[in-house]
Formats: structure tokens, sequence, C-alpha cells
């Protein structure tokens, strides 16, 4: 259980963070670049301090095949994340990010004949639900900031489920390693295009760095014991549990510290995800 409290901590940390970023205007660019190359290297002091590294694992084809693709949707799926924080708000991108377990759910039902039971289906319903109610608060949105909102629960779901993949598949003593392999594709990926754009990482902003790296710090915590949380917490508790806890979180700081506005129908819509989390944890 552990481990999905520091997974829960991690992704409302993340979440946090782009607000800042939105805040103080900072470089999406350098946020990205500055969070995985933190990544990076907090897993590779991790590793070092690790006495279950096992660097001939490197060798192992589908696994680094499996850390690429990761690296795909997870690298795009926080480009998302900061762009539409800053167009849309903490709470509507906070909620079209996590209701993401859903389509996870559905494939992995397809998958591996994981079919959900009738309770299941019902918090489903209500989730679908709750998503018409958020749209009513979004009439004004375009049509461009619908697909990003959209694409976030597309990549935010494929996410739990490659990770869900590396649980079923892969070994549990390579893990460390595996993150870090993700982690140094995507810090590569991030050099790639601040150099494509001619920025220089030392040209950054102080709050560029600053909240890189704190967004950094809590991707390590979301990945690292998200997917230790597979290996111990069935996924259709690991995934749901800490979408609701994040919604919850993003509506509470959005409130209180960002002032944003909580009409009735985004309350109605939170109430009834957090209805869904529960069926489909019976």
């Amino acid at each position: 259980m552990i481990y999905l409290v520091l997974t829960l901590l991690g992704s409302c940390g993340i979440s946090y963070g782009f607000k800042l970023a939105s805040i103080k205007k900072t470089d999406q660019d350098y946020i990205v670049f500055f969070n995985y190359f933190t990544a990076l290297l907090g897993m590779l002091i991790y590793c070092i301090f690790s006495e279950k590294m096992n660097v001939s694992s490197l060798k192992n084809g589908p696994m680094l095949i499996l850390a690429l693709v990761l690296m795909v949707f997870m690298f795009s799926n926080l480009a998302g994340n900061n762009s539409s924080t800053d167009k849309n708000g903490i709470n509507s991108t906070t909620f079209f990010n996590r209701i993401g377990f859903l389509p996870c759910i559905l494939l992995s039902a397809v998958i591996w004949k994981d079919l959900p039971n009738l309770y299941q289906i019902l918090g489903m319903v209500i989730l679908v639900g709750s998503l018409i109610f958020m749209l009513k608060d979004m009439k004004k949105v375009k049509g461009t900031n619908m697909l990003l909102l959209f694409s976030l629960t597309f990549t935010s779901g494929m996410v739990s489920l490659l990770n869900i993949v590396y649980g079923k598949y892969f070994s549990v003593k390579t893990e460390v390693l595996f993150l870090t392999a993700v982690f140094f594709m995507a810090a590569f990926l991030a050099v790639i295009v601040l150099f494509f754009k001619k920025k220089m990482p030392w040209r950054c902003g102080r709050d560029d760095f600053t909240v890189g790296l704190f967004i950094g710090i809590s991707n390590i915590f979301t990945t690292l014991f998200m997917l230790k949380s597979y290996t111990v917490v069935s996924a259709n508790i690991v995934a749901p549990t800490t979408a609701a806890g994040n919604m919850i979180f993003a509506a509470v700081i959005g409130k209180m510290v960002f002032k944003e506005e909580v009409n009735r129908n985004t309350i109605i819509a939170l109430c009834m995800a957090i209805a869904s989390v529960i069926l489909v944890n019976v």
C-alpha cells in the first residue's frame, strides 16, 4: 500500500508542477528536458546503490522495445499535460488525463481476457456520465483543445497498459534498469528537441529549471512506485485509485491555491468519477 501512496503523491506533484509552469510562463521545452534529465539522474543514482542491478539485462531486445514505446507515450503525455494545463486549467487537464485508466481496463480485457464484472461495468458507465458533465463546462473550448484533452486520455491509458505489460512479462529485478532506459531515451529526445529549436539548456530561466526539477522528482515517484505497485496490488486498484486521488487534489488545489472556478457541473463530474472508481474496485 505504501507504493500506491507514493505513486499518488508523485502524480499530484506532477499536476501541481504543471500548474506552476503555466502561472510562471515557463518554457515547455525546458520543462520537459529538466524533468527527464532529473528523472534520469535520480534513476542512475538508484541503480548505483541498488544491489539488484543487472546491466546484462540491457541486452534484452523485447524489454528495450517496450521501454522505447513507453517513452514515446510518456513523452507525448507529458508535453500534452503541460500544454493543456496552460490552455484548459488544472481540473479539466487532470480529469481527462486520469480517466485514461478506462481504455487501459478495456484493452486489458481484450488482450488478457480480464473481463470486468458487473460493478466495474456500472462504474465505467458512470464515468462516461461524469465526462458528459465535464463537457458541459467546456462549451467555449476550441476543437483543437478538445482533441488535446482526449489525447491525454489515450496516452495516459497506454502508459498504464504498458506498465502492466512489463509486470506480466518481465522480472521485478530489472524494473529499475528498465525505467532508467526509459528516462535515458526521453532525456535524449528532449535534448534533440532543444537543439532543433536552437535552445541551450544553460540559457533557461530559473523557473524553467526549478519547476522542471520538481516535476522530474515527482515523475520518479510516479513511474517507479506505480511499476512497483503493479507487483503487489491489482492493476484495477492502482490506476483508478491514483486517478481519483489526483482528481480530488487537482480540484482542491485549483480552487484554494490557484482560484480556479469550480461550478456545479464540475463538482458533479468529480463525484461521479470517484463513485465510478469505487465501483471499479469492488
